[in-house]
């Protein structure tokens, strides 16, 4: 039987009639919102014609729990498509409920042959109005739903964002940095399917490291959590630092290490 990891790694078999139609980004709200031009793209072009992406540089790695889970039994959901109406426009919220409280670890956006993926891999989309009005109102859907992990698909590309913000209200800030990824629907070396689990896995960390409990690790105890991913910030010496002082490290279903 296929894992989920065969389904991950397994390329859209999806017949596509594109339309041409471009579904427009004009909500009014959006205006409210700064524009991101602090984009650090993590995709590129290989010498294979095909687009890679960088996912480690941005995201936290893969724990043993992830490899639990890639191992699992899995059976495909995907189904020949009805007929029926499609909305020009759908979100799509992923939500983990703990508690009587649900926190979102990601959201999406369906968009239709709206994103212009040179603007967004130069790094530079406030030179075209279509785009930076997308921009606008990507930031303000992560402000809205409070998650820095966003992605818009239009059928053809699909776009990831990491807002890198160490507190909610950092997002709204114009500078804030913003991880940007982007993936054909074809010639992609990575599958989209990985890519968004990519996404929804680090916003599954940040989620952890919200509901962590302020446990003295080495007789030190995190100032705080990056709001972004969930990673402790130790506090020595007048000095914040993402790493254990000590040399400790996070381990799931495993043993706490120490390098």
């Amino acid at each position: 039987m296929a894992t989920v990891y065969d389904l991950l790694t397994q390329h859209s078999t999806n017949v596509v009639h594109n339309t041409y139609y471009v579904t427009q980004s004009k909500k009014e709200w959006a205006g409210n919102y700064h524009p991101i031009r602090n984009l650090v793209v993590h995709s590129y072009h290989g010498g294979d014609g095909l687009v890679h992406a960088d996912f480690d540089s941005a995201f936290l790695g893969s724990y043993e729990d992830d490899g639990l889970r890639m191992d699992e039994p899995a059976a495909s959901q995907t189904k020949l498509p009805r007929t029926e109406n499609i909305p020009e426009e759908v979100d799509a919220t992923y939500s983990i409920k703990y508690g009587n409280e649900r926190t979102v670890i990601a959201i999406g956006e369906m968009k239709r042959n709206l994103i212009q993926a040179a603007a967004w891999q130069a790094g530079n989309v406030l030179q075209v109005a279509g785009q930076k009005m997308l921009s606008r109102e990507l930031r303000g859907d992560a402000d809205k739903y409070q998650s820095p992990q966003v992605y818009c698909f239009d059928g053809k590309t699909l776009l990831l964002l990491q807002f890198r913000a160490d507190t909610p209200a950092k997002m709204l800030e114009a500078d804030c940095p913003v991880d940007c990824w982007l993936l054909p629907r074809e010639e992609s070396f990575y599958t989209l399917r990985y890519a968004l689990y990519r996404l929804m896995a680090q916003g599954f960390r940040r989620f952890q490291g919200m509901c962590a409990l302020p446990i003295s690790v080495g007789g030190l105890t995190p100032r705080s959590r990056r709001f972004f991913n969930g990673v402790p910030v130790w506090h020595l010496n007048g000095v914040d630092q993402d790493e254990h002082p000590g040399g400790y490290t996070a381990a799931f279903w495993g043993e706490h290490a120490q390098q």
